[in-house]
C-alpha cells in the first residue's frame, strides 16, 4: 500500500508535535515501521523502530505509537528545539516489500 505523511508541520519552541504516517491497503500490525530524521546536508538518522508491541529508540523527547484501526503510525516529539527542524521519513517494510516516504517536514 501507499504511505501518506502530513506534508508540513509548524511548531514553536517547547511545543509537542505529532507526525503521522498512514498506510493504505494494509494492516499496520503486519508491518515493520521506522522513523528517521534528516537535517539539510545530512544522511537520515534513525529515531525509532516499531513492530507490534516492540519498540526501540534512544531519544527521550521522541516516542512512537500506532493506531491499528486507522492504519497509522505516529512520531511524537516533545519540547521542540531548533535542532528538530528537519525532514522526517517514515519507512515501512514487510518481507521483500518496502515503502519509503519523506514528505513530513517540521
Amino acid at each position: 500500500g501507499a504511505l501518506v505523511c502530513l506534508p508540513l508541520l509548524l511548531a514553536s519552541l517547547g511545543q509537542t508535535v505529532r507526525l503521522s504516517c498512514s498506510m493504505s491497503s494494509a494492516t499496520v500490525t503486519s508491518y515493520y515501521q521506522s522513523w528517521y530524521q534528516q537535517t539539510p546536508g545530512s544522511r537520515p538518522r534513525f529515531l525509532y523502530y516499531y513492530y507490534s508491541s516492540a519498540r526501540s529508540g534512544d531519544l527521550s523527547r521522541f516516542s512512537a505509537s500506532k493506531e491499528a484501526s486507522q492504519n497509522t503510525w505516529y512520531l511524537t516529539i516533545s519540547n521542540i528545539q531548533e535542532a528538530d527542524e528537519a525532514d522526517y521519513h517514515c519507512a515501512v517494510w514487510y518481507g521483500s516489500e518496502s515503502r519509503f516516504h519523506s514528505d513530513a517536514v517540521l
